[in-house]
């Protein structure tokens, strides 16, 4: 176990369940972009909510998509809107999760004329 993880390990309901075993690497992606402990401890206990809702829902990661995780923020959350970092949270927990091969992968996303145009912009961006 890190360093890392183990400042964090005291957030209750992730010392089990299906997201235990993909938690310390989110923490450590999260310190390496230099993301303040508060905010990991943030995304730890929205993680500790999700695992468990996972656990009482009998979901298993071998289904964990973006619908599941709207359908928590919406139904767990009980609101229609949720604050800012948690859905990005989670979709870059979901990005690990599919690294692991634990997930299945993201679902292919038709491409239209304006998502091909950004797509090219975002590329173009980035050079």
């Amino acid at each position: 176990m890190t360093q890392a993880f183990a400042e964090f390990k005291t957030v209750r309901d992730l010392d089990a369940g299906p997201l235990r075993p993909h938690i310390e690497p989110y923490i450590t992606q999260l310190l390496k972009e230099g993301y303040r402990p508060r905010t990991v401890r943030a995304h730890l206990c929205l993680f500790a909510n999700f695992n468990r809702w996972l656990i009482r829902t009998r979901r298993t990661l071998r289904i964990l998509d973006e619908q599941t995780i709207e359908d928590f923020l919406r139904r767990h959350l009980h609101r229609q809107t949720w604050r800012a970092g948690e859905l990005p949270a989670l979709q870059r927990l979901l990005a690990i999760l599919r690294e692991a091969h634990v997930s299945p992968p993201a679902k292919a996303v038709r491409l239209t004329p304006a998502r091909r145009l950004a797509g090219q912009y975002r590329i173009y961006l980035s050079a």
